[in-house]
């Protein structure tokens, strides 16, 4: 009964992909940490850095930057929500872009 738009998947992809155009011509891969992480990537061809659904929960959160500390991209787009869970510094490795039409810390680079 669920639409594909309920899922907020345009929106998503669309963030990904302008994540996408702005790092195409920069140094590093991007990756995308969010809900949906196997539809994201299948979509967009953005690999994911999820191993979970991103949480508010402190043990999975750090049991999610355990993981990118040795499996880190230069690039990570997150969702809206991951933004929430995780900050915009994920994990202490990262640091926001600012980049017009995505809210802050949506797009991060590695520091």
């Amino acid at each position: 009964m669920n639409s594909y738009a309920n899922f907020g998947f345009p929106q998503l992809i669309s963030e990904v992909r302008l994540a996408q155009t702005y790092t195409s011509n920069r140094s590093g891969e991007l990756t995308y940490l969010g809900e949906s992480f196997n539809y994201i990537s299948l979509v967009t061809h953005v690999h994911s850095s999820a191993l979970f659904f991103p949480e508010v929960s402190p043990e999975v959160t750090q049991i999610q930057c355990q993981y990118l500390q040795s499996h880190h991209s230069q690039w990570i787009v997150l969702s809206p929500y991951s933004v929430h869970a995780y900050g915009t510094g994920a994990c202490g490795i990262y640091k926001p872009v600012a980049l017009p039409g995505l809210i802050i810390g949506q797009l991060q680079e590695l520091k």
